[in-house]
């Protein structure tokens, strides 16, 4: 379709009966349909799709932010799911091992008065844990379950996406939806992580001293704000992103394809706005 030249068929086209493994009915059968959905059998007859090596998947995930129309299209050219899957997955797993050494380390909960200074400069909401689990075993079982939220985020992000596709009377299905926002979103997050993980890490002992007030009320100010500001701007620019690369590969104009990248990017922003501590 985006390679090959595939043109939706007139109405009046009919079409040549499937095979009863492709059949699904109603709107299914167009979301999955392996024509649409760009599947490897559809274009080469082969049903293999050629790997991409990790130095290509590392080049896609920096490339995509510099030439994200040009990366969109070479992305939509390779069948294989695998290299998104490793993005998704790889940083699952990064994330689990630093929530693990928190954990290990006894970081969360801090000590009391540090915890009514956080609670005092940032909520309850933001400081203390979502979910019913004992403050000293947060992180563990985050880490303990952070794979599964990151694919779990990165399957509703495509699926809504490609839902919204459908709506619009796009051409891209499900799996190019999980290839292109694996690389047009993941980066944003890795980056608002990692800047969090020096916020509050190697930055710690400052942050406290200037949320207690003892480097002044400006600054006090200034790091309050920091995260309030940093997460939504640095997680928005990847639904910027994802705009852009529906944009490429659907063609669609300014209005519907910020309406996938705001609907698709809204799933990790509530996951990391509700659970990450």
């Amino acid at each position: 379709m985006w390679a090959t030249g595939y043109r939706r068929p007139a109405a009046a086209t009919t079409l040549p009966p499937r095979s009863s493994s492709e059949q699904a009915p109603g709107a299914d059968a167009r979301f999955w349909s392996k024509e649409r959905c760009g599947h490897p059998e559809a274009r080469s007859g082969t049903g293999q799709a050629e790997e991409a090596p990790p130095v290509k998947t590392l080049s896609w995930l920096w490339r995509v932010w510099l030439r994200p129309r040009q990366t969109a299209r070479e992305l939509l050219a390779d069948a294989a799911l695998s290299p998104a899957l490793g993005v998704v997955v790889g940083f699952g797993a990064l994330m689990s091992l630093l929530l693990l050494r928190s954990h290990l380390a006894g970081a969360y909960p801090p000590p009391p008065d540090v915890l009514a200074a956080w609670v005092e400069a940032w909520g309850e909401f933001a400081m203390l844990p979502f979910v019913k689990i004992p403050p000293e075993h947060y992180r563990l079982a985050l880490a303990i379950g952070f794979v599964p939220l990151a694919l779990a985020a990165w399957i509703l992000m495509a699926g809504s996406a490609a839902l919204l596709s459908i709506g619009f009377g796009g051409r891209l299905g499900y799996p190019e939806y999980l290839r292109l926002l694996a690389f047009s979103f993941f980066p944003a997050w890795i980056a608002a992580s990692a800047i969090d993980a020096v916020f509050s890490g190697p930055l710690a002992p400052f942050v406290l001293s200037a949320v207690r007030g003892e480097r002044g009320p400006a600054v006090r100010q200034l790091v309050i704000a920091f995260p309030t500001v940093m997460y939504p701007v640095v997680l928005g620019l990847g639904g910027v992103y994802n705009a852009i690369v529906a944009g490429e590969g659907e063609h669609f104009g300014v209005l519907r394809s910020a309406a996938i990248g705001a609907v698709s990017a809204a799933w990790p922003i509530a996951l990391t706005a509700f659970l990450l501590r």
